[in-house]
């Protein structure tokens, strides 16, 4: 079986195997205290179930698959997080360090650097275009340096994190939006001293 991470959740999949005879999978954790059972379909190769309430930390999951007649197989162990609270309130938002838009109208952010050992991957930047549009637009975690070609001269923009906790996450867990100004690059070359 391959299991997968989650938000207060994890879900395990399995291929059938070759035994007609097996009927249901039961999936136990805590010591045994709480299971869940899963009927095996008449078709399909790959079995897979999702389970859901779970409080945040570390699980060890067995599998025994039962036939007709009750008869079970030997338990295989496997083991994953469910990731909630705790997880979600180590999130921080990447830094901003400038964010400017030049006399072209051209924005340029440069970006502090984001917290990828604690699994960030991309931030996501919501801003109104020069149509009035709300646009989107993601930004990896190694690029430092953005620009908007077509923002919208005396709005802000939000935006936030987002994080994978590991790669077999199957849910993805999100900063809150930040609002961010846009300062303004003033071209001094035709200025002159009055005084």
């Amino acid at each position: 079986p391959k299991v997968f991470s989650g938000h207060n959740r994890i879900k395990i999949s399995w291929l059938r195997g070759n035994d007609i005879s097996v009927t249901k999978v039961r999936i136990f954790w805590n010591n045994y205290a709480d299971s869940v059972e899963v009927l095996i379909p008449a078709q399909g190769d790959t079995i897979s179930t999702i389970i859901e309430n779970l409080p945040e930390k570390r699980y060890s999951f067995f599998l025994k698959t039962y036939d007709l007649t009750g008869h079970s197989s030997v338990p295989v162990e496997v083991l994953t997080v469910a990731y909630g609270e705790k997880y979600q309130s180590s999130l921080q938002n990447r830094i901003i360090n400038t964010s400017i838009m030049d006399a072209l109208g051209i924005v340029t952010t440069q970006w502090g650097d984001a917290d990828i050992s604690n699994g960030a991957y991309t931030t996501e930047v919501i801003y109104t275009n020069t149509s009035g549009t709300p646009t989107k637009q993601r930004i990896a975690v190694n690029q430092s340096i953005t620009l908007i070609s077509d923002y919208k001269d005396g709005t802000t923009y939000q935006y936030s994190t987002i994080y994978l906790p590991d790669t077999t996450c199957i849910d993805t867990f999100y900063t809150a939006f930040t609002d961010q100004h846009v300062s303004k690059k003033l071209v001094n070359s035709n200025w002159t001293a009055t005084a």
